[in-house]
C-alpha cells in the first residue's frame, strides 16, 4: 500500500540550500580576509647587516603560506560550489521523480475506486439476477403443481363452405373480443336509403353513418340502380332503386371488448351473446388482428366445442372491418 503523506522522509532543500549559501559566504570571508592581511601588512623596518637579511626571508616565507592557504582556500570553494551544483541537481531530479510517484499514485487510485464502483455494481446485478432466479425457479414449480393435463388436438377437416345463414361477427384486437352487430347496423342502414335520395338522384351516389350500436357504427355508400324498363311501368317517371355497394364498420371506443378472462366468466358480453344465438342457425365470424392470433385459436376450439361453424378474416394491423358488394363470402369450417 502507499504510504501516505506523513511518514515518508523529506528532504528539507531549502535549509541545505542555506547551509551551502553560508558555507561559500565564509570561504569567501576567509579569502577577502587573507587578501587584507597581504596587503595591510607593514613593512618591517629594514635594519641593517644580517637581521635584515633574515627578516626579509621570514616575511617572504609568511607570505608564501598565506598565497598557498589562499590557493587551498580558493579550491575548497570551487569544490563547494560544484558540490553545491551537484546536489542542487540531485534534488530537482528528486523533486520530479517525486511527482511522477504522486502522479502514479493518484491515477492507481483513481482506478482502483472505479473497479470498487464495478465490482459494487456487478455484485447488485448478480443479487438481482439471484432473485429472478428464485422466483422463476418458484413460478416453474408452482406452475408444475398446477399444470393441467393436455387436451387432445382435434384435426378438422381443411374443407371449408360458404355461409349461407346468419352470422355473428367478433372483432379481435389487442387481445379482447368486440361483438359487432352487423346485422343491425345494416338494417339501419337500408332505413336510412330515404335520407340520401336527393345525393342519388344527383350524384349517383350517397354515403351516410348510421347511429351506434354497442362500440361501432356504421359508414357507408348507397349507389343508384335504375329500374329495368319492364318494372318502370309500375312506379312513376324518375323513379330508382337504392343498393348497398360498400360499408365500413367504425369503432367509437378505442378501449373496448373483453379480455380472454373476462370473456371466459359466465356473465360476460361473450357468454350471453352466444346463449342468445343458437349453433344450429348461426355461424361464427371472427376479425382477427395479427396481435390476437393466440385469442382467435381459443376463442375458435371453444366454439367448436359449443357446435358452432367458424371463418376467420385475418385483417392487417391499421385496416378497418369492411365489405361490399363485390367482396367475398365467408367461409366456415
Amino acid at each position: 500500500m502507499p504510504r501516505s503523506a506523513a511518514s515518508e522522509p523529506r528532504f528539507g532543500s531549502d535549509s541545505f540550500l542555506d547551509v551551502t549559501a553560508n558555507l561559500v559566504g565564509v570561504l569567501i570571508i576567509l579569502i577577502v580576509l587573507v587578501g587584507l592581511r597581504v596587503a595591510k601588512a607593514p613593512l618591517p623596518l629594514l635594519p641593517s647587516g644580517a637581521d635584515t637579511i633574515e627578516r626579509v626571508a621570514e616575511a617572504r616565507s609568511a607570505l608564501d603560506r598565506l598565497r598557498l592557504e589562499q590557493v587551498q582556500v580558493a579550491r575548497q570553494l570551487d569544490a563547494s560550489t560544484e558540490d553545491a551544483f551537484a546536489k542542487t541537481a540531485a534534488l530537482a531530479e528528486y523533486r520530479s521523480h517525486t511527482e511522477r510517484l504522486r502522479s502514479i499514485n493518484a491515477a492507481l487510485g483513481r482506478e482502483l475506486a472505479d473497479q470498487r464502483d464495478r465490482l459494487s455494481e456487478d455484485q447488485a446485478a448478480l443479487g438481482e439476477a439471484r432473485t429472478r432466479l428464485a422466483a422463476l425457479d418458484r413460478e416453474t414449480r408452482e406452475l408444475g403443481d398446477n399444470a393441467e393435463h393436455p387436451r387432445p388436438l382435434v384435426y378438422r377437416s381443411p374443407l371449408s363452405r360458404p355461409v349461407n345463414g346468419d352470422e355473428l361477427h367478433f372483432e379481435l384486437r389487442g387481445g379482447r373480443i368486440t361483438l359487432i352487430d352487423l346485422n343491425g347496423l345494416l338494417e339501419r342502414a337500408k332505413g336510412m336509403a330515404k335520407q340520401g335520395e336527393v345525393q342519388l338522384r344527383d350524384h349517383g351516389e350517397a354515403t351516410m353513418v348510421t347511429g351506434t350500436i354497442g362500440r361501432f357504427r356504421l359508414r357507408f355508400t348507397m349507389a343508384r340502380e335504375e329500374i329495368p324498363f319492364t318494372q318502370s311501368l309500375m312506379y312513376s317517371s324518375g323513379s330508382f332503386r337504392a343498393r348497398l355497394v360498400d360499408w365500413e364498420a367504425e369503432p367509437v371506443d378505442a378501449q373496448r371488448g373483453e379480455d380472454s378472462a373476462t370473456a371466459s366468466q359466465a356473465a360476460s358480453q361473450w357468454h350471453v351473446v352466444l346463449a342468445r344465438h343458437a349453433p344450429k342457425k348461426f355461424a361464427v365470424t371472427l376479425w382477427v388482428y395479427p396481435e390476437s392470433f393466440m385469442l382467435f385459436r381459443q376463442t375458435r376450439d371453444e366454439l367448436y366445442e359449443l357446435g358452432y361453424s367458424v371463418a376467420a378474416r385475418p385483417l392487417p394491423s391499421g385496416f378497418a372491418i369492411r365489405g361490399s358488394s363485390r367482396g367475398s363470402r365467408s367461409f366456415t369450417q
